[in-house]
């Protein structure tokens, strides 16, 4: 989320409020004039009291806008290509589907809220979604983000035209790239892709580090199993 876009849209939330405010005195004080010297109140101020109160409804409303946006890109982190974005390791029983740990980190290289999901099989791809907003969302504090988003699963992905077997990263959808595309026909407010891992195996001897550049995503294999020690 940004600190910026939550100060813009609570500033905005308060000049509506204000705008509501000032037209709802301006009604009580026309209302209680008129009244003690017995005359109608002017057109010409019913309509700036109109204007007013439905220009402080569409701010308020735009700032709720705002804090919604804002608080749908907590799903989302801040791209840092100089930095790995994630690390996947897997882990394996005989009573249990493989496991994949996938291990992201902020632009500052700490480690976020791993997720942790059953494979359904041992060869895939990992979708990630990147999101770069313009000149306009740079103002307010938004520069590119990313998320992964899915697992596919390279059979089905590559013998199927449009069903194939995937597993959500996440607790649930949570992609932002449908609303960016809507909004671009009114709002060109950022560019959207949607980018995939080259193939990976399981393979629990190993982890993966995932690094990005303008090319695309590249895989690092790294020997040795992951433990908390390969976060730090």
């Amino acid at each position: 989320m940004s600190a910026k876009l939550t100060l813009a849209a609570f500033l905005i939330f308060l000049v509506g409020l204000g705008l509501l405010l000032f037209s709802l005195l301006e009604i009580i004080y026309g209302l209680k004039k008129s009244k003690s010297q017995g005359y109608a109140p002017k057109k010409a101020n019913k309509w700036v009291r109109a204007i007013l109160i439905v220009s402080g409804l569409i701010l308020i409303l735009v700032s709720q806008s705002f804090f919604w946006f804002n608080s749908s890109l907590k799903n989302y982190f801040v791209l840092n290509r100089n930095i790995p974005l994630a690390q996947i390791s897997f882990s394996q029983s005989e009573s249990e589907k493989p496991l994949l740990v996938l291990q992201t980190f902020d632009e500052r290289n700490r480690p976020l809220l791993a997720d942790e999901v059953y494979l359904d099989d041992s060869a895939f791809q990992i979708e990630m979604e990147v999101i770069k907003f313009r000149r306009l969302g740079n103002l307010l504090g938004l520069d590119e983000l990313y998320r992964f988003s899915r697992v596919i699963y390279i059979e089905d992905y590559i013998y199927s035209d449009d069903q194939f077997r995937t597993t959500q990263l996440g607790n649930e959808e949570k992609s932002m790239i449908g609303l960016i595309k809507d909004l671009k026909r009114i709002l060109p407010v950022a560019s959207t892709k949607t980018i995939l891992t080259d193939p990976l195996t399981l393979d629990t001897s190993k982890t993966v580090e995932i690094t990005y550049n303008d090319l695309g995503i590249i895989e690092v294999m790294q020997t040795g199993v992951y433990s908390e020690e390969t976060q730090e």
